[in-house]
């Protein structure tokens, strides 16, 4: 009996704990996005991002102790770091037989969630990026989202109703 009344209390605990509310969202409402990448030509990616997804190069130069060049780059409150360092390479190279970065623990994807995304969808058509994942409904969220490949391979995810 007491083995059975044990038992009925785990499981009334396990529910309990399936059937707890979320925690409110640690950040709130965000205001922007920010990510880094690591990438082989920094000027070439800088001016991609400018002259394709419309960012404006905020700041660029090397570190100080010269292994790396960077550039800052900012569009309506997001923010993309890019490094070039000589010490980096190339997925493939570093993985063998890696088909993508989604085959590595970590970052493989970033994303922004737009309030108009049939607008940012209408100037990637007109700029003639290409893309890598058309216009579709999300799975788990009630938006949509379409998906780009900036001239290295990192994906690019955008997020909208």
């Amino acid at each position: 009996m007491r083995r059975l009344l044990s038992l009925l209390l785990l499981l009334l605990a396990s529910a309990a704990l399936a059937q707890a509310p979320a925690p409110q969202p640690l950040a709130g409402k965000t205001l922007g996005v920010f990510f880094a990448l690591s990438v082989a030509d920094v000027d070439a990616m800088s001016a991609w991002y400018r002259d394709k997804l419309g960012f404006r190069i905020a700041s660029h130069g090397e570190a100080p102790n010269k292994i790396a060049r960077f550039a800052i780059l900012e569009a309506e409150g997001s923010i993309v770091e890019m490094i070039q360092r000589s010490d980096a390479k190339p997925l493939s190279k570093a993985v063998p037989g890696a088909k993508g970065a989604y085959e590595i623990h970590g970052i493989f994807k970033a994303g922004f969630h737009v309030a108009d995304l049939d607008a940012v969808y209408k100037r990637v058509k007109e700029r003639g990026i290409a893309i890598a994942y058309d216009l579709m409904p999300a799975k788990d969220v009630d938006l949509r989202s379409f998906t780009l490949r900036d001239p290295e391979g990192n994906l690019i995810q955008f997020f909208g109703k």
